[in-house]
């Protein structure tokens, strides 16, 4: 019976009605530099489009995956730099992030945004709310042009890496993981925080090599479930 009253004042409103119309949602948005993971996302509208913006040279890959690492869709797989946008059906509501492959200077922008109802969107709010912060497992600071090397276990789930460094210079941060691949690969040229995701675990190394003139840190952090 109140669901019943409730559809039925709806039904006499129709500013009530309005509201209820899906509408385009930004829901994520990252810019990094080079090869790296973004951080999980849901999807969850009836459409969605990712918007992707290259800044530079060199060849440039963004695919999209599921939560056990493997390939969904392949957006793009460009040698040449161009501004494009991919507009996508849905596909059953579910966790995802996108693997970046781009050289290791080339500054990106790329964003999603969805088709989402009223409840939809609710629902994406208050998972966002639900996120904890991410716990800091290890950091590594440096000046000047010396390089650092480094290695770090991680046991499970998805963590974070983010750059900061101050000088008139770049910071080039390589990951790799235990066969030898490169998981993360970039190089910045600026003082803004960036900050990249890697969804596995195991054996990492790291290499970090900042320019003569830069004071940098880079900091690594576990995702808690």
């Amino acid at each position: 019976m109140t669901r019943m009253i409730a559809l039925l004042v709806l039904l006499a409103s129709p500013t009530l009605l309005l509201a209820q119309t899906p509408r385009w949602v930004q829901t994520d948005i990252w810019r990094t530099t080079g090869t790296a993971q973004t951080r999980m996302f849901t999807l969850n509208g009836a459409k969605y489009i990712v918007r992707c913006i290259p800044r530079g040279k060199g060849p440039f890959r963004v695919a999209l995956c599921n939560q056990q690492g493997e390939e969904i869709s392949v957006f793009t797989n460009q040698k040449k730099r161009r501004t494009f946008s991919v507009r996508a059906k849905r596909r059953d509501r579910g966790i995802y992030y996108l693997s970046v492959s781009a050289d290791e200077a080339l500054d990106w922008t790329i964003s999603i945004e969805q088709y989402l109802a009223v409840i939809e969107e609710w629902d994406l709010v208050q998972e966002r709310k639900q996120v904890k912060r991410p716990v800091t497992v290890a950091a590594w600071t440096g000046e000047g042009g010396k390089a650092a090397t480094s290695t770090l276990h991680i046991t499970e789930g998805s963590w974070r890496l983010s750059r900061q460094f101050a000088g008139a210079g770049t910071l080039l941060v390589i990951v790799r993981d235990e066969e030898g691949r490169e998981i993360v690969r970039n190089r910045s040229n600026s003082e803004t925080e960036q900050i990249c995701w890697i969804h596995r675990s195991g054996q990492f190394t790291f290499e970090i090599v900042g320019s003569a003139d830069v004071q940098w840190k880079v900091t690594a952090a576990k995702e808690q479930p």
